[in-house]
């Protein structure tokens, strides 16, 4: 018992400061959104929940999964005396629960708000939830819809990526997982609602009660809860049987290693594998390096891709559910390659490998950087871009993101894009230079953008000052979507480039600087 109270006491030393940030950043995002709306809660509420719901079960869930193995220590773990899955379960719950405590603490805020001042808005009104609600019952659901998401989906990311070697790779995952498992869901509810309630077959019902998606058909009708009772059972069972595995593999060797790893005998060497050529130059070295590394993370962004533009040619009601995820999406990819990609590197012993080889920092910092850059635009802002030109989706989502389906300007569906996730990515790669923290940098990263992107939204919503509202970059994207004049298009991105594409070379020229003072040959 004692060893499992240090166990907990562990866990809360190394996550307490990853909640007092996303505490931070919860009730933050909430103030922000609600300053100029006091009358509308919703309209802080709904983008903090959306976006703590997709992110944080992937950011929590990756450094469950994989911080151990990162940071080299799970033979401290294996050599405790205690069972590895007593380990892994307290890791899994302690984790759980610091998923959930930034969700609860800000609805909580939010309940003492509308005790004090209610809004005039109603519930049904700013929150599309069923005649009649409260703002205190609104909440409390609101509070059981998000502790049911980020579970289930939990669930799926600790199980899916457990002992990942690196939290890139869990990163990857557990994005891929999560797209993958709302199309999963939108699929099957999209063309099945007859009557203003949804006809599901079995099969059907089966399927979505492993997802998240069932959570948000309580929105429409509390009739949907009682109706659907057993599913909620099942995906209980879902839960269950995901975190079960993941607690049983927690520590071991992953599976895929168990199946493609075979070690030969030492001293011997099959018959039918030859040794490659060496490389002869260092940099023919880095570029096989990081053809290696870039791979994996380009199959994420295809996949990611496919599960998107697929969504997108599904029928309306569908496309409205998931259209505003693109841009998004992006951002979160971006944040994970630029975290990711660079912290694995600059541990205690890879930069002390890379300090004792004749190999230019600033040669490796600038592949490393554009393998990355070429991944996002290549493999993700290009194709979606290519195949939403082809399908030529009518823009029906009632979202008011711009960025959403189509324009006439290739400025708002393409160079904004892109110019957003070249600006995350480069926030990202500067964080993780600086910081090194698999865990921190991520924080770090967003508490910037934040800072940048969403502190003239903010002003502007509480002063209307025509000067902060050109340097908006939302409203600058919204400009250019709106203006179908090729030179005032072209004007604006002009302007959106010296706002924040000459920061973006900045960051990306002050990271390479910081890497270049600390990995250097001549020390």
């Amino acid at each position: 018992m004692n060893l499992i109270f240090t166990l907990f006491w562990k866990e809360f030393h190394e996550h307490k400061w990853k909640v007092l940030s996303l505490c931070a950043i919860m009730i933050s995002l909430l103030l922000a959104g609600t300053v100029g709306y006091e009358d509308d809660l919703g309209i802080g509420l709904i983008p903090m929940l959306y976006g703590y719901l997709l992110i944080a079960p992937t950011y929590v869930a990756m450094g469950v999964s994989a911080s151990e193995q990162s940071n080299r220590s799970i033979g401290f773990i294996r050599g405790l005396p205690i069972a590895t899955w007593k380990a892994g379960a307290v890791r899994i719950f302690t984790g759980w629960v610091v998923m959930l405590f930034p969700l609860l603490s800000s609805l909580l805020l939010c309940l003492l708000w509308v005790s004090v001042a209610p809004p005039k808005e109603l519930p049904s009104t700013s929150l599309g939830f069923p005649w009649g609600w409260s703002w205190s019952t609104s909440l409390l659901v609101m509070a059981g819809i998000g502790i049911g998401w980020c579970t289930v989906l939990y669930a799926w990311l600790v199980a899916t990526a457990v002992n990942q070697k690196t939290e890139l790779r869990a990163g990857l995952i557990g994005l891929v997982v999560t797209v993958l498992l709302i199309w999963i869901g939108i699929v099957n509810i999209g063309t099945t609602k007859a009557s203003g309630f949804y006809v599901l077959s079995y099969f059907q019902q089966f399927i979505i009660s492993s997802t998240p998606v069932i959570w948000i058909m309580v929105l429409n009708s509390s009739a949907y809860m009682v109706a659907f009772t057993w599913l909620y059972v099942v995906q209980f069972c879902w839960v269950v049987a995901l975190i079960s595995f993941a607690i049983s593999r927690y520590g071991k060797e992953s599976l895929s290693g168990n199946v493609f790893s075979r070690r030969e005998p030492e001293g011997t060497l099959p018959a039918n594998r030859m040794l490659q050529p060496p490389i002869k130059s260092p940099r023919a070295a880095l570029f096989w390096m990081q053809y290696r590394q870039s791979v994996p993370i380009a199959v994420a962004a295809i996949a990611l891709v496919i599960l998107m533009s697929t969504m997108g040619v599904m029928p309306e009601d569908r496309l409205d559910s998931f259209a505003g995820l693109t841009p998004f999406i992006g951002c979160v990819l971006a944040l994970i390659i630029g975290t990711g990609s660079f912290v694995h590197e600059l541990e205690p012993q890879l930069h002390t490998f890379w300090r004792s080889r004749p190999i230019s920092p600033k040669q490796w910092f600038w592949l490393k950087f554009f393998a990355g850059a070429v991944v996002i635009v290549g493999c993700y802002d290009l194709p979606l871009f290519a195949i939403n030109r082809m399908v030529q989706i009518p823009r029906h989502s009632p979202i008011s993101l711009p960025g959403i389906g189509f324009s006439n300007t290739i400025a708002a569906d393409l160079f904004f894009p892109i110019l957003l996730h070249m600006f995350v990515y480069s926030l990202a790669v500067l964080a993780a230079c600086s910081v090194r923290h698999p865990v921190y940098a991520p924080i770090f990263a967003v508490c910037i953008l934040l800072a940048v992107i969403m502190g003239p939204e903010v002003i502007n919503s509480m002063q209307q000052h025509p000067l902060i509202g050109s340097i908006s970059f939302f409203q600058l994207w919204s400009n250019a979507e709106h203006d179908y004049n090729f030179l005032r298009a072209a004007a604006t991105s002009a302007a959106a480039f010296a706002l924040y594409g000459l920061p973006t070379i900045f960051a990306a020229t002050f990271a390479g600087w910081l890497i270049r003072r600390d990995i250097s040959v001549s020390t």
